[in-house]
């Protein structure tokens, strides 16, 4: 089994191939097909563990008007896990609080998106009356990114972690019954489609130039 691309990667994969994009369309679309490429690298480590593992991949949900985007949920005999993806490459470091390229550039901080996520995930599982405690990491899948001056995060999971986490997450497996109700009500709950999130521009480029 293998995990499929999004509506707005292959929304962008259309464009890509037929249209001259904008620089930043350009930017956005390398970006996105990157960060599908390190799903792809993690969920066939994911696979290898066993085939019992509850994988729940590139979800959407709305919480208070707030979107979720979750990369993986993993549905373990334990809490769920949720996990945040990142295929960064090259040398980054943090300076209060702050990341950046070694070139200076600033980017988002990764751990302020995923405390975000945890936010908005906890308070939708206690408005549907499941337990609102779950795991979560940030997994840094390639293998050339370097984080200088790296803090003790046990959250963030970097590429040489990589073997002893699933190593983890290979003690965590189960099917229960509690887990599988779990399992189909986020499924059901998976309402908001990537295509939504593109913007309705880009959209109505395809059906002008198809």
């Amino acid at each position: 089994m293998m995990i499929e691309p999004n509506k707005e990667l292959l929304i962008m994969r259309y464009l890509y191939e037929r249209q001259d994009l904008s620089q930043d369309d350009e930017n956005h679309y390398h970006n996105i097909e990157k960060g599908f490429d390190g799903e792809r690298q993690l969920y066939k480590k994911l696979d290898s563990i066993t085939n019992e593992l509850n994988i729940l991949h590139d979800l959407y949900f709305e919480q208070n008007k707030s979107p979720i985007q979750i990369d993986f949920l993993l549905l373990t005999q334990g809490k769920p896990i949720l996990i945040e993806v990142k295929n960064f490459e090259g040398e980054y470091f943090i300076k209060e609080d702050r990341w950046y390229k070694l070139s200076g550039k600033e980017i988002k901080n990764p751990l302020i998106q995923l405390q975000r996520t945890e936010t908005n995930f906890r308070q939708l599982l206690t408005s549907y009356n499941f337990n609102n405690s779950f795991e979560s990491y940030i997994v840094f899948v390639n293998p050339q990114f370097t984080l200088l001056t790296a803090p003790i995060n046990k959250q963030m999971i970097l590429p040489t972690q990589l073997p002893r986490f699933l190593k983890y997450l290979s003690y965590q497996l189960s099917n229960s019954a509690a887990q599988s109700s779990l399992y189909m009500k986020l499924i059901s709950m998976n309402m908001i489609k990537a295509a939504e999130a593109v913007s309705p521009l880009i959209c109505m480029r395809i059906f002008v130039n198809a």
